[in-house]
């Protein structure tokens, strides 16, 4: 049996119904296009009654048509469903604080189906002889509590403007009438925005401001006379805060937003509610500051509350600075193992315990505080454990001031964070900071023997593809069995037994020392390290590290699939000359980047020249900071030609540097530091803009024609910005006359990790005229099930097929797979790095159209390449 969910209760058929619609009808409205009258009218009515559905309706015999709405799309509905239909018995407005429990709507589909209309309001519209034609009504998804008079009285204003507005299209002969009818009914809208308490401004499509009322004329009286000017213009401390990405969102979106945030600009808390309208934004806002500061003074009167009241977990502590007595509580005693009483006495009670470098700390701290204004502190220390151990602990408290503004009194809690600072919480294997402790320990320690120990730090390798394949859930298993296997390995003498089958020569101390000598941390990400403690010598730590190799790289089973991870390992031996347990991880991290840079699955032993070589890597970063402020980058340009012909379609734009004392640097050597600290995305910037500068200097002398393309690389780190739209669209303006001639080659690793983001952004740069190039195609980890749904342009064969064309059967398989691939998805293809005659005929007798190398032209600065082309016309 069905069960019939929806059931409209229709209303009743007013007394004069035929009347009625004969004065309807008499208006010739049904049916018509939309008026933007009625449009500006129902986008203020739903920003001033915060309502999210605003109407105006027109009820005929069995449909209700609707001429004008903010936040719909119907045109029409069914009669016997409408709110509005009851209308038309009531005397006045209709009120429906909550449907739900009005038995004429509670099942109404409007009600139970998608919409959930839970709250109702319209006011009649009124024919010239007295007749109701339809409604002025605005819709809620939550129930409301109250609709004041006064707003009965506002929606009643709108559905009189809404009705004069109607008589207008039936009273041609009274036009003079007619403009003082809507000068008035303008008079009566501003009234309504003037009234309001909130502040109100309007902005186009442009973001020029087109409204303000009063109430917002007090914000920008500083700034002039701001109506018809640009937004960002007038308010340039706006760009980059939360109130541009809210008001752009809602105008890219068409979404109302509603926020509460900080404006710089006036020193101001503004509550904002943001409202799409049919020609912008109509945006609310009011100054909250002083309702933001009592929320804020009562916070901090509950924290202070927290921290007086004692607890299970923290102990409280009151010092009387100037006569230096403090009180410490129960808890606070027992969270250092003493006994569970209050204690009264001196500060030196506590201060006593305090770790020798972290008393420096605190007192350099401390004395920070005497010489400020601050009413509140919080800080980390090491403090001794009646059993002899360090624990961490943290200390936050109040400052009490005299007038002159000196410390009297500070009082707080303590609780211990040992667990915190010291334990993975994922991997459960000591973090970073707990190790250095033991680095330390083992530099001070006075026996020889806790002085003989090692460093050995394991990258894991290209575990983001990991990542990225499967999702950090799986990332974290992968990393916790990773653990797992590196604490086996120091769990006893099966692990030791495997260096040494006969136990005749172990590497390591007995098991016992060995275990508590020896310690495994998670420093960071994909980031493990070993103290390897009783060790003799550095042959011994290798052959431990290779073991870890063999341990990491065996198969881990995932989702039904295998997989391998290996490592990059780097090991520091502890010499007498070490007394910095940074110094020791640093010489580790060096020692280990030279494994990831080399490649290598053998581990590197860190020596002193390495130090160096990281210094030159820091200094080449240093210089390129300076290269790209100092102008000395440069572009080379290397033509892309038609196979067949040798005649130039397009060039590429390649960034060199001419380093002031070691002459030109390598892109192999500079780019990788580039990606790596950011710069990448300003270097990348100049490239795009001295590109286009120069395809249209040479466009505009009739050195090349108006059909060339420039292309330019975009990096990982580049097409990841978030500003890079922005920037392209501002560099296409600049250079409009060649616009329509940018390819930009984007690489598969760029796509790598989102694919349905990538799209995004690649739909957007074609949005804006840019051709695209997929780079460096077939090395990446690209989906071909994407690649279909891509935008993109053209495919470029990686050289390294091209250049093994003639001797290797599976790169010529690959570059005719591409090309095929190409054709088949009506896409150009581009073959790079040609060298030889025999790769050009070779890519031509495989169907490929386009190329680039050295067989053609190396790349070239400007300068040469211009009187290559010229001398190309000579010719």
């Amino acid at each position: 049996m069905i069960d019939h969910m929806y059931q409209s209760i229709p209303a009743a058929l007013p007394a004069e119904e035929e009347q009625r619609l004969a004065a309807l009808s008499r208006y010739s409205i049904m049916d018509t296009p939309v008026d933007p009258l009625f449009d500006q009218l129902t986008t203020i009515g739903a920003s001033l009654f915060h309502a999210p559905l605003c109407l105006i309706t027109l009820i005929g015999k069995n449909r209700q048509f609707i001429e004008s709405s903010f936040g719909a799309e119907m045109r029409e509905a069914s009669r016997d469903d409408s709110f509005c239909g009851h209308l038309l018995l009531e005397t006045e407005t209709m009120v429906v604080l909550d449907a739900t429990t009005d038995v004429r709507f509670a099942r109404n589909p409007h009600v139970l189906g998608e919409s959930h209309v839970r709250f109702y309001a319209g006011a009649p519209l009124l024919s010239s002889d007295g007749y109701k034609i339809g409604t002025f009504c605005i819709f809620d998804f939550v129930a409301r509590t109250e609709f004041a008079d006064s707003d009965r009285k506002s929606l009643s204003r709108f559905a009189s403007l809404t009705s004069n507005l109607l008589e207008q299209r039936i009273v041609a002969m009274e036009l003079a009438h007619s403009q003082e009818q809507l000068r008035v009914a303008a008079e009566h809208a501003n009234e309504i925005l003037e009234s309001t308490l909130d502040s109100i401004v309007l902005f186009n499509h442009d973001w020029e401001i087109t409204f303000q009322n009063e109430n917002a004329n007090r914000f920008t009286d500083a700034r002039g006379d701001v109506l018809g000017r640009n937004l960002w213009r007038a308010f340039p401390e706006a760009l980059g805060t939360p109130f541009e990405r809210h008001l752009r969102r809602a105008a890219r979106e068409r979404v109302r937003i509603d926020f509460e945030d900080f404006y710089p600009g006036s020193n101001t808390w503004f509550k904002v509610s943001i409202h799409p309208a049919t020609n912008g934004l109509v945006v609310f806002f009011r100054d909250v500051t002083a309702a933001h500061a009592l929320q804020s003074a009562t916070r901090l009167k509950e924290e202070r509350y927290r921290l007086a009241t004692p607890s299970l977990r923290d102990g409280i502590w009151d010092w009387e600075v100037q006569t230096g007595k403090a009180f410490f509580s129960a808890s606070w005693q027992q969270i250092l193992g003493l006994p569970a009483v209050e204690h009264f006495g001196d500060i030196a009670h506590w201060f006593d315990r305090f770790h020798p470098k972290d008393a420096l700390r605190r007192d350099r701290e401390g004395a920070i505080l005497a010489s400020g204004h601050d009413s509140d502190f919080e800080g980390e220390y090491r403090i001794a454990h009646a059993d002899g151990t360090w624990h961490w602990m943290r200390s936050r408290g109040n400052i009490v001031r005299n007038q002159d503004g000196a410390i009297i009194r500070m009082t707080g809690s303590m609780s211990d964070i040992t667990e915190y600072r010291c334990v993975d919480p994922l991997t459960g294997l000591h973090t970073r900071s707990c190790l250095l402790e033991h680095l330390e320990y083992r530099l001070d320690a006075e026996s020889p023997r806790n002085k003989t120990f090692a460093l050995i730090k394991i990258g894991m390798h290209h575990f983001k593809h990991i990542n990225d394949s499967f999702g950090h859930r799986e990332g974290d298993r992968i990393l916790v069995e990773i653990a797992r296997r590196l604490q086996e390995t120091l769990a006893g003498n099966s692990i030791q037994d495997g260096f040494s089958p006969s136990g005749t020569n172990r590497i390591v101390a007995p098991a016992d020392d060995f275990t508590s000598l020896s310690v495994v941390a998670r420093m960071r990400g994909v980031v493990f390290a070993i103290l390897l403690g009783g060790v003799r010598d550095v042959e011994d730590v290798v052959t431990y590290a290779n073991l870890l190799q063999v341990i990491l790289s065996a198969p881990v089973e995932s989702e039904g699939q295998t997989l391998s991870v290996t490592a990059r390992i780097g090991i520091v031996m502890c010499q007498r000359d070490y007394t910095s347990a940074e110094r020791i991880v640093e010489d580790a991290d060096v020692a280990m980047h030279q494994a990831k840079d080399a490649e290598s699955e053998t581990p590197i032993v860190f020596q002193a020249d390495m130090r160096e070589r990281t210094q030159r890597r820091l200094e080449l970063e240093s210089d390129l900071r300076s290269a790209v402020t100092e102008q000395q980058l440069l572009l080379h340009y290397q033509p892309k030609v038609i196979l067949s012909t040798g005649q130039i379609s397009g060039f590429e734009a390649l960034v060199r540097w001419r380093h002031p004392t070691r002459g030109m640097i390598s892109p192999a050597e500079f780019i990788p530091n580039a990606e790596n600290n950011g710069l990448i995305v300003e270097i990348g910037q100049w490239t795009l803009e001295e590109a286009m500068r120069q395809l249209q200097s040479w466009t505009e002398a009739g050195i090349v024609t108006s059909s060339t393309n420039m292309a330019v690389n975009l990096s990982t780190r580049q097409f990841q910005d978030r500003t890079l739209l922005e920037a392209i669209r501002r560099v296409l303006e600049e250079r409009s006359s060649v616009a329509a001639n940018l390819t930009l080659e984007v690489t598969e690793s760029a796509l790598i990790g989102n694919m349905e983001l990538a799209k995004q952004k690649l739909d957007a740069l074609r949005g804006l005229g840019v051709r695209l190039d997929l780079d460096d195609f077939g090395t990446g980890y690209s989906s071909l099930h994407y690649l279909h749904r891509l935008p993109f342009h053209s495919l470029k064969i990686d050289q390294s097929f091209v250049r093994s064309l003639e001797e290797s059967e599976e790169s010529l398989a690959i570059a005719r797979s591409i090309i095929q691939l190409g054709a088949s998805l009506n896409m150009c293809v581009i073959a790079e790095g040609v060298e030889t005659a025999q790769q050009r005929d070779r890519l031509i007798g495989l169907g490929c159209r386009y190329g680039q190398g050295y067989f053609f032209s190396k790349p070239l600065p400007a300068a040469q390449m211009e009187k290559l082309l010229r001398d190309r016309q000579n010719s």
